[in-house]
Parts: C-alpha cells; structure tokens; sequence
C-alpha cells in the first residue's frame, strides 16, 4: 500500500476510533467540523492557542491549514456561539457544542455496533464456520481503505492537482484481499471475500448499513476537500457549475428497467434529484450510445428469439443469476409470467422516447472530436491488452467516440466539475484509463463512477434516506458488479442451447448453471458444435449421476420399506402389550373401584349408624335436659314460695314482738329494773332489736347466723348497760 493511500488510512482510522463524521460540504466547513472533533476528541477540550491547533491538526490529520485561515474558522464558530477564546487567545468548545460533538461520536459509535451486530446475526444464523470478530476486522479494514481511495479518486475530480503517486488506483479486489490476509487464515480467504462483497451488495437493505456506509464515505471526501487547491475550494463554494454529463451505455440500461435493483435505485434518484433541486446538470447520451444501445438489444432480441423459454428454464436462470442485464430482466419476467420475446422488446424499440420522459436526451454534435477518437482507441486497446483484459473492438470504438466528444466539450478549467461535460461509467476500465491519461497530460479527468458522481452531488442536495441508500448502493457497483463477464457470456450459450430440450427439468438447469467448471469451458469457445459436446457431456454425467442417485434412491427406499416394516412390527408388538397392559390396568381399577365402593358403602353404613346414635344421644340429653329444667323450675319456684312465707311470718313475728314489747314496756312498764334504769331507753331498744332479730332468724335461714350474731350483740351491750 503505497505510503499516501497509508497515510489516508491512518487518518480515516483515528476518526473511526472515535465514531467521528465529517459531512461532505464545502472546505471551509470541512474545516469548521474537523476543528470541533479535534478540539472536543483529541484535546478532550483543553485550552489552546491558534499555533498549537495548527501543529496538532497537521500532526494528527496531515491537514496543513494556514493560521489565517484557521483564525478565521475560529472567528466564525466564535460568532456563532460554538467556541470561547479567552482573555489569552486560548480556544475551547462551548459547553453546548461540547456535549453535541459527543452526543454525536455515541451515536456513531453505536450506529457501528448495530452494523456489526446484524451483520455478524446474519452470518451465525447461515451456520458458516468463520471466526466473526476476525471477519469484522477484515471488514473494517477493507472499508477504510477503499474510503480513503475513494476520497482521492473524488478530490481529484475536484482538483487534479491533489495526488502525486497512483494510490487512488489500488483496485478494491486487492485492498480486500490485503485486509482478510491479515486477519483471517488462508482456510476463510474465500468465503470472508464473498461475505465482505456481499456485505456491499446487499448494503440498501439495511437502513443502518446505508447509514454507516453513508458517514465513512463523507468522511472520507471531506477530509480530502481539505486539500484541494485555494482556487478550485473558491468555485466549489460558488456552487455547482453547468454541466453536461453523458451517461454510458452500461449506466442507460438501468434508466431502461434492464438492470438490477441497485442499478435501478441509483438511477432513479439521479434523475429524481436533478429534477427536484434543478441542479445545473443535463443528461445525455452520445449517438455511438443510441446506436451501441440499439445494437445490443437487437443483439439480445435475435439470441432470445431464437428459443422458446419454458418458464423452468428462466426460473433457473433467475435462481442461478448466472446472466444479467437484459436477459435476467426478460427471463425474471418469463418466469413470472409466460412472456413473446417480441412483446418484451416491443416497448424498447421505442427506448428514446422512455429516456426522454426522464429527462435523458440524445446529444446532438457527436462529430465534435472525432479527430482524436483513432488515437484514444489506439491507447485504450493497449493499456487493456496490458492489463490482460479484454473488450470486443466495437466497444472500444464507442468509447473512444464518446471519450473524444466529451474531451472536446471541456474547457480549460482546473477542475473536472468546471470544465463542462463529464462521462459516467460504470466500465472501472474506462474510467482507469482516462484517469491515467489525464494525469500524465495533468488535464482534469474526463470520466467519473456513479459513486464519485454522488458523493460530489451530496455537497449540493439534503440528504435524505432515500439518497443515502442510493449512494450506498453506487460505491462497489463498478467493481463488485459486472454488467457482462465471461461467466455470464457462458451462461448465455448454455442457456440457449438447454433452451433447446424444451421440457428439461428446473434442477437439472439449475445444477448445470450452476457448475463453474462448464462455465469456464464455454467461456473459451464459440464453436456450436463444441458448446453442445461440453454440454451435453455434461448432461449426459448428470444423468449417469442421477441414474446412479436414484439407484441409492431405490436402495434407500427398500432399507427405508424394510425398516418401516421392522418398525411397524415393532410398533404393532408395542401396541399389543400397552393393550394387555391397559386391560391389566383396567382390570386393577376395577377391582379398587369395587373395593372403594365397598368401603364407601361400610363408611357410609357407620356414618349412618353414628348419626342415629348420636341423634338418639341427643334425644335422651334433650328430655334429661328439659326434666332437669323444670324440675330446677319447680324448685325455684317453691323455694320462692317458702322465702315469701318465710317473709311474710318474720315480718308477722317481727311485728307482735314488737307490739307486745311496746304494751309491756309503755304500758305495764314491765319490768321495773329495765323502766326504772338510768339507761332505760338505750337498753329497751337494744332488747327489742334482739328480739325481733331472734324472731327473724327463726324463720330467715339464709340470713340467720347474722340475726343471731346480731341479738348476742345486742344483749351483752344490754348486759353492759345494766352494770354500769
């Protein structure tokens, strides 16, 4: 890896270690937001001054910003709010602006585990043996260095004068294949190339994949816009200049509905954006297109019309995806739908007027440049032939056309965005060659990719989820995915001459398409004769195969009777002892049934013998009860009558005592010693309480003993009396 393409690397590596993003904008604002992540990230926000910045900057990015220009940087953030300078001409981040660059870093930091996370779910989930961590190194890897490509192969558009080596040339199949030989074992080398391609393939369908892709690829630019020239940075902020952009035949097809999805996605938000923003840009295409596009249609209408598709046939070509472009267009709607060669290239026949109605017109003043198209033909077949690659000569011819039409139209400005007209591509080849041939005459590049021309029009239009996903879908087409390869040329021959079996299996189709080591053969032929032999060869060992499969199959099905029949025996032995078991069983809960019924029974007899004799015990209690009750009634009630008349005599005695007492102490005044005493009154009352106290205790048993206590009293207090 050359040491820029490392250096870039590096730098792309410090930013992603800290989830940082640099939006795509003009190179003042570039330098505004790298600025603010390395002040809040790098400094954690510690106080310092213009000249220090400057030196940390070039120190950690490699950017050699200019004092003046970083103080006006400052100046502005300043207004604005985002940064402090104290009374020392120390910087630092607003506090605002602090928690917002970190709040962002979080968010990224966390958009990349979500990418990792689901990326890796989906391997486990396939069951394939790789260590994921390692893959997701490789990964990692692979992606900053073809960012970093990316970022110089778009700076250069930008501003021809920006690289001085070949890094941006590296092909991606080799920093891929440099990143898993580092961390994977040769074992995985295959399989994590296939997962890292298809990690990019399917990149739309992942709204987060989109959006992580997104980040690092506006990183990536930005950071290079950094280093364009003072002049072209000038333009750039005076927006996008007029521009005619001639799309190559490989590119119209997608506006045709005769590419794959992501062709198709791309496409449309192309169109949809010139239209929506009326971006300075006119679509075109040049007359050797039209003619070259109308070649290859009728090209693939005399090959398709030559057969007669079952619907089979096209459903193995659209499982397989061994072909592409307009026969796997033709052939998916085939498969859905029994589908005229003639009715499917009817619409297309008219392809001038479907590009029109999205804005596409035929360029007019194709002879301009005509003179050099010899020589760039000439040139081009050489450094293909150098490469080892090979491309038919009319194609070369068309290229060189439009190269030398578009070369023509271009000014003399610095930069490729200034000079006018441009040529998108999805041809990688054509687009080296012309990269190559404008650096050695140090003129401005002529040719871009789908992805340079997006991430260009990303500074000029608001992202929006729908154009994140068709940048995203843009980055690897071009070499990730081939509009026509030998592979798919095999796969055209094989698949016209199985066409020719009529009823042949969609399996066998299917395994045959799918057998490289055929494809390579017919790639090398073109002979008839010789594509029936390697075919039919081929046809013929997969019946010996399958006859020989079938045979096992038959094998297979007889050890499978065998054993089912052994199994059902087996079953049928089971069965017939759970059936002795069960009536054994049922026999034994009868039987307990039978006893718990009796039991029941004797349980309910003595329940019942209980309950009468305990109903007959409470009888018994219940008269015993009532007769005690009214005797203890009959009792009471004559002890009540014997306590009346007992009342009643004690209150009749108490009352002739004391009216006898009265008549022989008041009226007989009898006896004289009791009359006659000093203390006579004293003692006649104490005698007569006596009295009548002793009279009452005859018949008051209950209170007798106090009564009689009561006349003793009375008559020692008398016995008293009479001594003194």
């Amino acid at each position: 890896m050359s040491n820029q393409l490392s250096d870039s690397v590096r730098v792309l590596e410090q930013l992603c270690n800290t989830a940082a993003v640099l939006e795509t904008g003009m190179p003042n604002e570039v330098l505004e937001q790298l600025l603010l992540l390395h002040l809040a990230i790098d400094r954690d926000n510690e106080p310092t001054s213009i000249d220090a910045l400057r030196e940390s900057l070039h120190k950690v990015y490699g950017v050699a910003a200019l004092p003046d220009d970083l103080r006006q940087v400052v100046d502005r953030l300043q207004t604005r709010g985002q940064v402090v300078v104290n009374s020392g001409e120390d910087i630092v981040l607003s506090a605002e602006t602090l928690a917002g660059v970190r709040e962002e870093c979080s968010a990224g930091q966390a958009l990349e585990e979500r990418v990792r996370d689901a990326w890796l779910e989906e391997i486990r989930a396939r069951e394939l043996n790789i260590p994921g961590d390692l893959l997701w190194a490789a990964l990692e890897e692979f992606i900053q260095s073809a960012f970093a490509r990316h970022g110089m192969q778009t700076a250069i558009l930008i501003d021809p004068g920006f690289a001085t080596d070949d890094a941006h040339e590296v092909s991606l199949s080799a920093l891929q294949n440099r990143a898993i030989s580092k961390h994977l074992p040769p074992e995985d080398h295959d399989l994590a190339a296939e997962l890292i391609a298809e990690f990019f393939a399917r990149v739309g369908e992942s709204r987060d994949r989109v959006r992580y892709v997104g980040r690092l690829a506006d990183t990536a630019h930005a950071f290079f816009v950094l280093h364009v020239s003072p002049d072209v940075a000038h333009t750039m902020r005076s927006g996008l200049s007029p521009i005619t952009v001639f799309l190559d035949t490989n590119f119209l097809f997608a506006f045709l509905g005769l590419h794959s999805d992501p062709f198709l996605e791309v496409s449309n938000r192309l169109v949809d954006a010139v239209s929506k923003y009326k971006l300075p840009v006119k679509l075109r295409y040049h007359e050797e297109t039209a003619a070259e596009l109308k070649g290859t249609l009728d090209h693939y209408r005399r090959e398709l019309i030559k057969r007669r598709w079952s619907q089979a046939l096209s459903r193995a070509a659209v499982r397989t995806g061994a072909v592409s472009g307009v026969e796997l267009e033709y052939h998916r709607r085939n498969a859905e739908v029994p589908t005229d060669v003639a009715v499917f290239f009817k619409p297309l026949e008219h392809f001038d007027v479907l590009l029109r109605d999205k804005g596409i017109e035929i360029y007019r003043g194709s002879a301009k440049g005509e003179d050099a198209a010899d020589g760039i033909a000439t040139e081009y077949e050489r450094e293909l032939a150098e490469a080892d690659r090979e491309k038919p000569a009319a194609a070369i011819e068309h290229d060189a056309r439009v190269l030398a039409t578009v070369r023509a139209l271009r000014s003399e400005a610095a930069s490729s965005l200034e000079a006018g007209a441009l040529l998108v591509t999805c041809d990688y080849s054509l687009f080296r060659f012309d990269n190559r041939e404008a650096r050695r005459a140090g003129v401005p590049a002529s040719v871009l990719l789908p992805n340079m021309l997006w991430q260009i029009l990303r500074a000029y239009v608001p992202t929006t989820q729908e154009y994140d996903r068709a940048f995203a879908d843009t980055f690897a087409l071009p070499e990730f995915r081939t509009i026509q390869s030998r592979s798919g040329q095999a796969a055209s021959k094989m698949l016209s001459y199985l066409a020719t079996y009529g009823d042949l299996a969609e399996e066998t189709a299917t395994r045959l398409l799918s057998n490289e080591v055929v494809l390579r053969q017919l790639s090398v032929t073109e002979d008839e004769d010789e594509v029936a032999e390697i075919v039919d060869s081929e046809l013929a060992r997969l019946n010996e195969q399958l006859l020989e499969e079938r045979a096992a199959l038959a094998n297979t099905i007889k050890d499978e009777a065998r054993r089912r029949a052994e199994l059902e025996e087996e079953k049928s032995r089971i069965a017939a002892e759970a059936e002795a078991e069960r009536e054994r069983m049922r026999r034994s809960i009868e039987r307990a049934n039978r006893q718990a019924q009796d039991a029941e029974q004797a349980r309910k007899n003595a329940a019942e013998a209980e309950s009468e004799a305990r109903s007959r015990t409470t009888e018994v209690e219940t008269e015993a009860a009532r007769t005690l009750r009214e005797e203890r009634e009959e009792r009471l009630k004559l002890q009540r009558e014997h306590e009346r008349q007992a009342h009643l005599s004690a209150f009749l005695v108490s009352l002739l005592v004391i009216v006898v007492h009265l008549i022989l102490w008041l009226g007989l005044e009898w006896p004289k010693a009791l009359v006659t005493h000093d203390r006579a009154l004293a003692m006649e009352l104490l005698l007569l309480a006596a009295l009548v106290a002793l009279a009452v205790a005859i018949f008051e048993e209950k209170w007798r003993k106090y009564l009689l206590g009561s006349g003793v009293a009375f008559a020692l207090i008398i016995a008293i009396l009479q001594l003194l």
